[in-house]
């Protein structure tokens, strides 16, 4: 169980990957309504997983995600999407397993 101890960026977000589509290019969809997760987020997001992914072509399909009114922010979707991303790699077995944060936080 892990326990917020002070202002911190928040950030929840579930991703699914695919293979890419026709045209094997990078594609980002989401079926979270905007009253779980503002679309102010999904920038952030996107350019997180896009680096995640290091170049890799995927289909990411945001299907939950949350936000805090008062500690979420860009940056922390920005380091969600790029967790999610090198984890996708990783249960491919095309890249290194996400290191753990200080704190011993994935």
């Amino acid at each position: 169980m892990l326990k917020q101890t002070g202002c911190g960026p928040y950030a929840y977000v579930v991703l699914d990957f695919e293979p890419p589509g026709p045209g094997g290019g990078a594609e980002f969809l989401h079926a979270v309504p905007g009253s779980r997760l503002p679309g102010g987020f999904l920038p952030a997001l996107w350019e997180g997983v896009r680096e995640g992914l290091g170049g890799v072509a995927a289909s990411a399909l945001l299907t939950d995600g949350g936000f805090h009114e008062v500690d979420s922010r860009g940056a922390g979707y920005r380091e969600a999407g790029l967790y999610a991303g090198r984890a996708a790699l990783a249960a491919v077995g095309r890249g290194f397993t996400p290191r753990a944060r200080p704190g011993g936080r994935a």
